[in-house]
């Protein structure tokens, strides 16, 4: 995996400004979302920022050690994301809304 090769070569400063700016973009739409009540609010949003990253540096992971395919890699971010991210007592979206009904 990218990151790990990354972690092996380049000091821990280096590794996090090359993500700065997606992080900062993942934290606005987390902001985002938390302010029009489509994500949770009683988690801070660091953590559902970090959430996201683990999720998918976990899939990458499951990718690379073969027990995850790449085709129900998306299946199975999206439908852990949603159930993490949405506001306790709403009812989950479905991860493929076309296969409702």
């Amino acid at each position: 995996m990218l990151l790990v090769a990354a972690e092996r070569a380049l000091p821990p400063d280096r590794i996090r400004g090359h993500h700065d700016r997606p992080m900062r973009r993942v934290r606005a739409l987390v902001t985002r979302g938390r302010r029009t009540g489509a994500f949770r609010t009683d988690l801070p949003t660091a953590w559902l920022v970090a959430t996201l990253y683990a999720i998918l540096h976990g899939a990458a992971d499951e990718i690379t050690a073969g027990r995850l395919s790449s085709a129900d890699a998306p299946y199975a971010v999206t439908a852990t994301l949603l159930a993490a991210f949405t506001p306790p007592g709403s009812p989950i979206p479905n991860p493929h809304p076309s296969a409702e009904g």
